[in-house]
This record gives C-alpha cells, sequence and structure tokens, in this order.
C-alpha cells in the first residue's frame, strides 16, 4: 500500500513539478474500491470539465491532461451512483 505521505527528497524537502501518473494512480487507488465509479473535475476549464472513470489508470491520466489548465483538479471521494 502506498504511503500517505508525499515523498522526500534526499533533503527531506517536499518535491516540486507536477505529480506523475504513477503517483496519481496511488493517490486514488487510496481512496477507490475496485470497480467503484469516480469522476474527476476541473473547474474553469473549456469545455466538459469532468469525466467519469471505473479505471484508476484513465482516471489518473484524464486529471494530468487537465492539470495545469484548471485552478485545480479533483476526484468525488463519494461513490458516483
Amino acid at each position: 500500500m502506498p504511503s500517505v505521505a508525499p515523498p522526500r527528497t534526499r533533503d527531506n524537502s517536499a518535491p516540486t513539478g507536477p505529480p506523475s501518473q504513477r503517483e496519481v494512480l496511488d493517490w486514488l487507488r487510496l481512496f477507490l474500491e475496485d470497480g467503484q465509479w469516480v469522476e474527476i473535475r476541473a473547474p474553469k476549464v473549456r469545455g466538459r470539465s469532468y469525466a467519469r472513470f471505473t479505471d484508476p489508470a484513465a482516471a489518473a491520466d484524464q486529471a494530468l491532461r487537465w492539470s495545469g489548465k484548471a485552478p485545480g483538479v479533483y476526484f468525488t471521494l463519494n461513490p458516483v451512483r
């Protein structure tokens, strides 16, 4: 199971820059059950600003595509019905 704390560098500072696909996927897997629907949201992006997934890897990919194009990208903690 991945650590909840962000990884640290050798000088114990937090990493900078965007997260990797693997890091986003690890975070999603902490909160999602297998097969659970999740909605990724990105307020204030052009066009559709949400997408629903049952595949955490696809959700992580979409979150990274929106990263930097919106003030923030987040997922719904409660299951989507």
